[in-house]
């Protein structure tokens, strides 16, 4: 956890509670939705999916496709973070006691860049 920050920019520390705040008020909206599984699209950056991860990992008991040992430091290597566009899927679930749990179905993919080089289209996820 970085302490770290540019000039007028926040630190990692604040970064990481940013995210830990989205995640708060992601759930929050989930539930207030009249379905039982309801599907939400977040749509962001590397950075702030590898803080995503992180707090997956850190705090929500979250098994990753890549292996948890990727997550152990703050920055890692070029593995545990998404591809530009890269494509994650997660089912997050709260417990009735208010605990978030998280399974990771797919990390950072990138199979929809891939170009059909017979047809020079993409191909689908």
């Amino acid at each position: 956890k970085s302490t770290w920050g540019p000039p007028n920019g926040e630190t990692g520390v604040q970064f990481r509670s940013r995210v830990q705040t989205v995640l708060q008020d992601l759930c929050s909206e989930a539930q207030s939705y009249k379905k039982d599984h309801p599907t939400l699209l977040l749509v962001t950056h590397s950075g702030f999916i590898r803080q995503l991860n992180l707090i997956f990992v850190d705090s929500h008991d979250c098994s990753m496709p890549e292996g948890n040992a990727e997550f152990s430091t703050y920055l890692g290597s070029r593995l545990g973070w998404s591809p530009n566009t890269g494509v994650s899927s997660y089912l997050i679930h709260r417990t009735q006691d208010g605990k978030i749990k998280v399974e990771c179905e797919m990390s950072g993919c990138g199979k929809h860049l891939a170009v059909d080089e017979e047809n020079g289209d993409h191909s689908p996820l």
